[in-house]
């Protein structure tokens, strides 16, 4: 579940499998890259990174606040968030 600053909380469904990547124009000729949701962060200072099909997950659920989202509050179960945003707090259904 992610929220932010424009008062959207998007939840995401990682539990299955990945979605198939989308074709990439700098493909190579050699072994199929391996997925990745993002390039690392810190590449190794001796190593260059190789290319990787990019996957995109598109949002299961989402609800827009009337303003920016700052704490979100699960059940044990996970099936309810509480999201505060501005000086409310609201109880949604998962």
């Amino acid at each position: 579940m992610l929220s932010g600053d424009d008062g959207q909380l998007l939840m995401y469904d990682l539990t299955g499998p990945l979605p198939t990547a989308r074709s990439d124009s700098r493909a190579t000729n050699g072994p199929s890259p391996s997925y990745a949701l993002s390039p690392p962060t810190t590449p190794a200072a001796n190593r260059t990174p190789s290319p990787v099909k990019s996957v995109d997950i598109l949002p299961s659920k989402a609800w827009s606040a009337e303003a920016e989202v700052n704490n979100l509050a699960f059940t044990d179960q996970g099936d309810w968030v509480g999201a505060v945003h501005g000086q409310k707090l609201s109880i949604l259904q998962l």
